[in-house]
């Protein structure tokens, strides 16, 4: 009927009523304390079966329980779904359109590992500060991206979703129980993003070290690309059996420092060829909403556009396939198979892009406030992986110190 369990030096007491599971911790390491409160809970137990003992409705059932105290009516037990039903309702209640289909699928994810390590059939309530610390450790032993273990930001994404799922619950009047803080929770150290560095520097690199595929992956992570490398690549593309608006797209990212989910929403009424500038629609600086921001269009880029709008196939998107616009994995596609068997197939994506765009602008010395409205959602983090690439700015800094 019930049972003790000796936990981190402590009793607590577990038994089942009404077809839940119950566990209270009774704050003794006395053995003898512990068996007379179970013996007293064993008997009140009893007691509500032949109606001798009755609970007043939303009486906390364990605290009467392990009192002699008596109320007025038998409980009723409210279900309280588990954790895996839990998750599911929170991620089934998101509305469409509110979120970017890239994030539904990313919570997705952070949910079945949720599920996996804190499993389905757990008790919301019984979730407390070392459960999730054993979450973060099991998970900081997996590996995640090329073989490294999964890292401290990851994890706290998912926990995250946990806390943006139980917020959720809370509201909804499914949990009555707080979910753990987190602060004094130990994640793995990580390591800061490397700066940006060029083409030729990481070749040097690479030239001196003996890496594998994977270590040299994690250089050209960092690659930016400079305005005659640039060239040659578009160069590159435009000689190759490419579809039509694939060279123009990677050079709006080249020349705009657009993000790939920003070119996939381009439309042809965003391109203002007399007024010198694109909008760009954004889904990342404003939460919750829908923003825009206008960048320069370079002569170079105006060329190329003002060539590909000329056989456009027609519709609303800027680039098209047969007047359809594109999903964000067709666009990762024909990125890929773009490059594919040639020198730049070791670019890591689209975002290479952007980041050549912020670090050639940054290395001509444009001001950061510049950079930072061409480009949105700019952290601190993210400028110091291109401050040192203000070549004037320092050394005039430098030369202030040292004068």
């Amino acid at each position: 009927m019930a049972s003790l369990e000796l936990r981190n030096e402590n009793y607590r007491v577990v038994f089942r009523y009404g077809g839940q599971k119950f566990a209270r911790s009774l704050r003794t390491s006395d053995q003898q304390q512990a068996v007379l409160a179970l013996a007293r809970l064993e008997d009140n137990l009893r007691r509500l079966e032949l109606g001798t003992l009755a609970i007043r409705d939303g009486a906390d059932i364990p605290t009467v329980l392990l009192s002699s105290g008596a109320s007025q009516q038998r409980p009723s037990v409210k279900r309280v779904p588990l954790l895996g039903e839990l998750l599911d309702l929170y991620l089934g209640s998101i509305p469409d359109e509110s979120l970017e289909l890239g994030t539904v699928k990313m919570l997705g994810i952070h949910i079945r590992h949720l599920k996996r390590h804190l499993g389905v059939r757990t008790r919301p309530n019984s979730i407390d500060h070392e459960i999730l610390q054993a979450f973060v450790n099991k998970r900081a032993l997996e590996k995640g991206i090329r073989g490294r273990n999964v890292g401290a930001v990851t994890i706290k994404k998912e926990l995250t979703t946990l806390r943006a799922a139980w917020s959720w619950a809370t509201d909804m009047g499914l949990v009555e129980s707080v979910l753990p803080s987190g602060k004094r929770l130990w994640f793995p150290k990580r390591d800061e993003k490397p700066a940006f560095k060029t083409w030729d520097e990481i070749v040097r690199v690479l030239e001196r070290a003996k890496l594998d595929e994977d270590q040299a992956k994690e250089y050209w992570d960092c690659v930016y690309l400079n305005q005659s490398e640039l060239a040659h690549l578009l160069s590159d593309i435009d000689a190759r059996p490419t579809l039509p608006f694939v060279c123009p797209m990677i050079a709006t990212a080249a020349y705009t420092g657009a993000r790939r989910s920003e070119l996939v929403r381009c439309l042809l009424s965003d391109i203002d060829f007399d007024a010198g500038r694109i909008l760009l629609r954004e889904k990342k600086r404003v939460r919750g909403q829908r923003s825009m921001r206008s960048v320069p269009i370079a002569p170079a880029l105006e060329k190329i556009l003002t060539k590909w709008l000329d056989v456009h196939p027609g519709g609303i998107h800027t680039f098209a396939l047969s007047g359809e616009g594109l999903t964000l994995s067709q666009a990762h596609k024909y990125f890929v198979s773009a490059l594919t068997n040639t020198k730049w197939s070791v670019l890591p994506g689209w975002h290479c892009l952007r980041h050549s765009f912020i670090s050639n602008c940054a290395s001509k010395g444009v001001d950061q406030r510049m950079i930072d409205d061409w480009v949105g959602h700019q952290t601190d983090s993210m400028r110091r992986r291109y401050r040192h690439l203000f070549p004037t700015e320092q050394r005039k800094a430098l030369a202030a110190v040292f004068a």
